[in-house]
């Protein structure tokens, strides 16, 4: 065999497939639309960000890929499923209909709360002896154990943060649902845990029904920064900046869900910019 003709044949192919490449991305406007920001931008932004008091202490994404819409369905779970999911008492279950369309379903120790737009809100009784709040690293080891007991976490489940929450001396333990990658803001498991352990679990799961739409370009991060700066206020620390969807628990069959900017502060208050507008959207409103 030639080696030096074949060298040279082989730097061809790839000049030729460089140049096929980029022909795609200039004729392919959803290729093409990938979103950039200069490391001089974000520099920018925070400097823009400081001269009103708010301090950015995250990591800045500076390549954001063009995003469609997602379709959102609830996740389907009979009563029996609930009920398995997280019950750990065996015995007889007392089962009301309330006026606003919530289902209770009880026992001696364990609570399980469905709502008609898909959540399932649990709580139980636990011995508090010792006062004392547990560390944030234990609050997170209780939560696994918990889900753990359970079979584990549903599939697409992630870590998120822990916060606590002054008011009433606990640790919430979040999770967040991902899909192809992507966090989905409001499909979440938040777990509280006090001095005696998991108090109480918000469970909020969605079903994904894929993209709606052909994917469009999205605003930078630190666009994103710059639309919510009054919101964020002074004295504030950017702790994160994360790309996902956003979504509220609609009280329906199917629906869209945008793609958000996620901006965490360094005291747990929590922001999405819509990243094809820059609209702030939410809270995040769960349990009516």
């Amino acid at each position: 065999m030639d080696w030096s003709r074949a060298k040279t044949l082989l730097i061809i192919a790839y000049t030729l497939f460089n140049v096929f490449l980029g022909y795609r991305l200039l004729s392919d406007p959803v290729r093409g639309s990938m979103t950039l920001v200069t490391l001089q931008q974000v520099e920018a932004a925070a400097q823009d960000l400081a001269s009103q008091g708010v301090l950015l202490a995250a990591t800045v994404p500076r390549r954001a890929p063009a995003m469609s819409l997602i379709l959102l369905r609830h996740q389907e779970m009979t009563e029996s499923q609930a009920l398995a999911l997280f019950f750990e008492e065996e015995g007889e279950v007392r089962r009301s209909e309330k006026a606003d369309g919530r289902v209770v379903l009880e026992n001696s120790l364990e609570s399980l709360t469905r709502y008609e737009n898909g959540v399932l809100l649990y709580s139980r009784k636990v011995r508090t002896q010792d006062a004392t709040q547990v560390a944030q690293a234990l609050a997170r080891e209780q939560a696994q154990e918990f889900w753990s007991q359970r079979g584990g976490l549903p599939p697409g489940a992630r870590p998120d943060y822990v916060a606590y929450d002054e008011k009433s001396d606990r640790h919430i333990v979040q999770y967040y649902q991902e899909y192809q990658g992507y966090p989905i803001y409001g499909g979440q498991i938040s777990v509280v845990v006090g001095p005696g352990g998991v108090e109480a679990v918000l469970f909020v799961w969605f079903s994904p029904a894929g993209p709606s739409g052909k994917p469009k370009q999205v605003l930078a991060a630190t666009d994103a920064l710059l639309k919510c700066l009054e919101a964020l206020g002074r004295d504030t620390t950017v702790e994160a900046v994360t790309l996902g969807y956003y979504s509220e628990a609609y009280n329906a069959t199917q629906w869209e869900a945008p793609p958000v900017w996620r901006i965490r502060t360094r005291t747990g208050d929590t922001l999405y910019v819509n990243a094809y507008t820059g609209d702030l959207e939410g809270p995040v409103s769960i349990v009516p």
